[in-house]
């Protein structure tokens, strides 16, 4: 399904990508559902948990991107930024839900 969506979008150049794009996507959806609950925090004046939650998810990233990397490429870093935008997810949210 992913790359029928994908030569449908994209041009043929990147047919060995689209996996990975279509999991970058997914990442992306969690960092923007995560901005979503960010601007209560802006609202509330509380933006400490958006810093500490920025951080968190740069050092996860770059943690799991030095050691996935190496082994695995490219795919190292997707798992890298999948990762980090969920936990980032999960921190806003369990947050949002201590408000």
């Amino acid at each position: 399904f992913r790359n029928v969506i994908g030569s449908i979008l994209l041009s043929n150049n990147y047919s060995k990508g689209f996996d990975i794009i279509f999991w970058v996507a997914i990442a992306y959806l969690f960092i923007t559902v995560s901005y979503l609950f960010e601007t209560i925090f802006y609202v509330e004046h509380k933006t400490k948990v958006i810093l500490l939650s920025n951080i968190l998810c740069a050092i996860i990233n770059i943690v799991v991107n030095l050691l996935l990397v190496r082994y695995i490429g490219l795919y190292g870093a997707v798992i890298a930024v999948i990762s980090s935008a969920l936990i980032k997810f999960l921190y806003i949210y369990y947050k949002f839900q201590r408000l």
